[in-house]
């Protein structure tokens, strides 16, 4: 048990006092003074009571860290096609996989905005964005534009600008 300089102090005075107070004869102390001293030692025993109490209570209060948990780590699944994606080798496929990704989407975008292409805009081309550009194509420019590369950055170009 850890030993309080204030708290003794405060004891010592109390006891100091009241040993005082009792050596003294009663009659030599007025009614003022008994009563003063009466009211310095419950004082100084309030006060010690009080102390006492703040400090055990300070001292009950436990700290309690945050729980904190680590962060888990799972191995990423990775997608395995079953069958190799087709290859687009035709004029169409390369002139539009010569555009930069940013403007692979302007296109996709372009043809879903006109209701030519229903798929997801991720800038790839595959079936749905072959048959939406031949669909647009057919529509304003002609097929025929799509079997030239000058003819598909033609298409192209009408959409991006």
């Amino acid at each position: 048990m850890k030993i309080n300089l204030r708290k003794s102090a405060i004891a010592a005075t109390a006891a100091l006092s009241l040993a005082a107070a009792s050596a003294t004869p009663v009659h030599a102390l007025g009614k003022n003074e008994k009563n003063f001293l009466l009211g310095a030692g419950a004082a100084l025993l309030i006060g010690s009571i009080y102390m006492n109490n703040k400090n055990r209570a300070q001292t009950q209060q436990a700290y309690r860290a945050p729980s904190y948990q680590a962060p888990t780590y799972q191995q990423p699944t990775y997608y395995q096609p079953t069958q190799p994606a087709p290859s687009y080798s035709s004029s169409a496929a390369r002139a539009f996989n010569s555009y930069s990704a940013t403007e692979r989407r302007q296109i996709q975008s372009k043809l879903k905005a006109y209701g030519y292409y229903r798929g997801t805009v991720d800038g790839s081309f595959g079936p749905q964005t072959q048959q939406a550009v031949a669909g647009y194509a057919g529509a304003t420019l002609g097929t025929a534009k799509l079997s030239s590369m000058n003819g598909a950055f033609e298409v192209y170009d009408s959409l991006l600008y």
